[in-house]
This record gives C-alpha cells, sequence and structure tokens, in this order.
C-alpha cells in the first residue's frame, strides 16, 4: 500500500496504534545497535499474526524523524531481512521502503503483511494489541493456527487445476450429485457447485 507523505505526517501526529509502530534506531557508525534484533523481531511477527501494520524505522516514539545516511539505511535494511528470515519462523516478506518527508529526515518504512500462520519470534508468538504487542495465550495461538489453516484450505480448494475441465470429471461420481434440472445442463450445474471454474485465460 502506498502513503502520502500528508498520511505520514499525520499518523505521526497521532502516534502508534493497532496499525503502526515507530521505532527509533540508535548506530554505532553506520551499524544499526537499537533496539535488540530479538525486540524487532516480536514486533514484526505480532504485526503478522495480527492483520498486518506498518513499522517506521527511524521515527521516536513521539513521532519526530532522526534521519539516517545512506549507509545507515543499507546496514538496517540488512538487519531487518535478517530479522524476518532468520528470527521469525515461518519467515515474514514485509516490504521494505525508503521515504523522506522533510529533506535530510530519511527513514524506513516497513509493512507487513497478515501471516498466513502462527509466526513465532524470539519472545514467543504475539498479536498486536492497540499501541503494543502482547503475548498470545495457548487458546489464542490455537485459534489462530485453526483460522488460517482453514483459510489456506478454502483458497487452495478454489484454485483451477491446469490440463483439467468437463470431460475429465467421472461421470459417475458427479451425475447422482445433479438434480433433474441439473442434468440437463450438467456443465452449468457443476459450476454453481465450484466442481468447475474458469481459469485466468477463461478456460474451464
Amino acid at each position: 500500500m502506498s502513503f502520502s507523505n500528508e498520511e505520514l505526517k499525520r499518523q505521526m501526529r497521532l502516534g502508534e496504534d493497532s496499525h503502526w509502530e515507530f521505532k527509533e534506531i540508535a548506530f554505532a557508525g553506520n551499524e544499526p545497535k537499537g533496539p535488540r534484533r530479538a525486540e524487532l523481531a516480536d514486533e514484526l511477527a505480532a504485526f503478522a499474526n495480527t492483520d498486518g501494520g506498518v513499522v517506521l524505522c527511524g521515527v521516536t516514539d513521539s513521532g519526530d524523524v532522526r534521519g539516517m545516511s545512506r549507509e545507515q539505511m543499507d546496514a538496517l535494511e540488512r538487519l531487518l531481512v535478517e530479522v524476518c528470515t532468520d528470527m521469525i519462523k515461518p519467515p515474514i516478506r514485509p516490504a521494505i521502503l525508503r521515504r523522506e518527508i522533510a529533506e535530510g529526515q530519511p527513514f524506513l518504512l516497513v509493512e507487513v503483511p497478515q501471516g498466513s500462520d502462527v509466526h513465532e519470534s524470539p519472545g514467543g508468538s504475539y498479536l498486536r494489541v492497540g499501541s503494543t504487542k502482547r503475548k498470545m495465550t495457548r487458546d489464542e495461538q490455537l485459534r489462530l493456527a485453526q483460522r488460517r489453516g482453514q483459510a489456506r484450505f478454502l483458497w487452495f480448494d478454489k484454485q483451477p487445476v491446469p490440463g483439467t475441465g468437463f470431460g475429465s470429471l467421472d461421470e459417475s461420481l458427479w451425475k447422482p450429485l445433479l438434480s433433474a434440472e441439473g442434468a440437463a445442463a450438467p456443465e452449468v450445474a457443476l459450476e454453481k457447485m465450484g466442481m468447475l471454474t474458469s481459469d485466468a485465460n477463461g478456460v474451464t
């Protein structure tokens, strides 16, 4: 999702919430030294376990942009990629964008998509609640895993299978499912039942 400068300024004025986190980054030379990798992993995973969200790296809790050099941004981006790949299981793939609202004050915008699974980070499993992360209970973990597992199954179940079609379906299996009206136009009836569908090229 693309955020305009005005939208970003407004959010910085308003502060953090369920979808926005500000992270001030401390550097030693060009290398990021704070916050700790585990803390970053926990924050990013919490967004993935909830509805997704945005982390503004280089922005203080009060919404001020500290600014960083090109070399510092390069190092911070590498760190974020490593954290998302190595410290969160299963890994997440955020969009990492370089933004600048005021000249000389660049920062990184990290957009975390909603995950497709329960994501574990060094501190455990977290959810984003308001402007903070909160550790999930075992029941919450189980419910989330169940919901996302069902969502993956439903999505997969709706995908067309290449190289198949009406002729590849066994008549002895689908015919008993149809009413007399449906048997008169079986392809239409099977489409209504979700057993046939069209691919991106319009092929059934």
